[in-house]
């Protein structure tokens, strides 16, 4: 019965049917993309997305939907070594040389692993990736970021009030944020904060958290 294959949906007597759900490839037996028939030039730029895991390090903002479409995953992410031979590989095939992590969020101790695994292979890549605002971003880290190609990470600030950051289940601290704003201070790699107008926040503490991102 085709109704019991897993992640199959079927049309039965004028209604769909949905199986049972699929258990997910693991990204380590799944091959890259084949880009063979983009054409790069059309764009902007010449960057390829680097799938290196499928899930949120934190999982719990009330706001995320990516939360609700599918589930949290408990697979690790790719290993650092096996995402530097993937960039390479696409690098040497597309003569590519700017790669986006295309991740709902990269922790801080795996982008760090990413930058030395990429030193080792000597690759000359640009690179960024969405990031988690957390402890440990330190001046070394970001030179060693900067020294592998790292020219962003994008960080979901949303707000610098404490109330909504408790009512979207943050789980940071605006201390955190200063602290890494200014470990990151004498090297290239750029920190773009997103800001959510969360709804209900009033206009004094949205006001305060553009002045924030105005004044770092």
């Amino acid at each position: 019965d085709p109704a019991g294959i897993p992640g199959l949906s079927v049309r039965r007597d004028g209604k769909v049917m949905a199986g049972p759900p699929a258990s997910p490839i693991s990204l380590a037996d799944l091959a890259p993309p084949d880009y063979a028939g983009l054409d790069l030039d059309r764009y902007p730029r010449r960057c390829l997305p680097v799938r290196t895991r499928r899930t949120c390090p934190w999982g719990r903002r009330t706001f995320c939907h990516h939360l609700s479409a599918g589930g949290q995953s408990t697979e690790d992410g790719l290993p650092a070594a096996e995402i530097a031979r993937r960039m390479a590989g696409l690098s040497a095939e597309y003569d590519v040389h700017e790669f986006e992590l295309a991740n709902l969020a990269t922790p801080r101790i795996e982008l760090l692993a990413l930058a030395r695994a990429i030193g080792d292979l000597g690759l000359d890549v640009r690179w960024g990736s969405l990031a988690r605002i957390e402890a440990g971003y330190d001046a070394a880290t970001f030179r060693e970021l900067d020294a592998s190609g790292c020219g962003e990470l994008g960080m979901g600030l949303e707000s610098v009030s404490p109330v909504d950051l408790g009512q979207m289940h943050k789980g940071i601290e605006v201390d955190t944020l200063r602290c890494l704003l200014r470990a990151r201070r004498g090297t290239d790699v750029g920190v773009a904060l997103f800001v959510l107008n969360l709804p209900g926040q009033s206009p004094e503490d949205l006001r305060a958290t553009l002045d924030f991102c105005e004044r770092h």
